[in-house]
């Protein structure tokens, strides 16, 4: 295998310059892959030397934070080991977090936040289940019945 030179390179005849960082040996089965690349987001090279240094850098971190992290999903599935959001199934969600599923951060200023937050307040808990992905259209309509 030839050098692996340090710098900015080109990939596949383009125009845009990137960084790439190899992975070493040991660590390539527990990252995934060989190398790490990212683009320096110009086409400029003296633009892309003033950029390589920080973007390495950035590029190290990241491969040290991925041989230090915890299992990833994939890894915890294959395993059996609970997810880190996984829901309690002992409680019912409350009318705020049941609001908050669909609206996002909850405004009690705004009318629609306060439409669907008291539409939670007057449903059965199975129709509260039964919404909480639906569209916009759809909890309209149950607003309005």
């Amino acid at each position: 295998m030839g050098r692996r030179r340090k710098g900015p390179i080109q990939l596949n005849r383009g125009a845009t310059w990137y960084v790439r960082l190899w992975v070493p040996e040991k660590d390539r089965k527990a990252v995934g892959k060989s190398t790490l690349i990212r683009s320096l987001k110009t086409t400029d090279h003296a633009e892309a030397l003033v950029r390589y240094g920080a973007a390495y850098r950035r590029l190290e971190a990241e491969l040290e934070a991925l041989l230090n992290s915890a299992p990833s999903l994939r890894e915890q599935v294959k395993k059996g080991l609970e997810g880190p959001n996984e829901l309690p199934t002992d409680k019912p969600l409350k009318q705020r977090e049941l609001t908050e599923i669909q609206v996002g951060a909850f405004d009690p200023s705004d009318q629609a936040h306060q439409s669907v937050f008291n539409f939670y307040d007057r449903r059965p808990l199975n129709q509260h289940i039964a919404l909480a992905g639906a569209d916009e259209k759809t909890i309209l309509q149950y607003l309005t019945c």
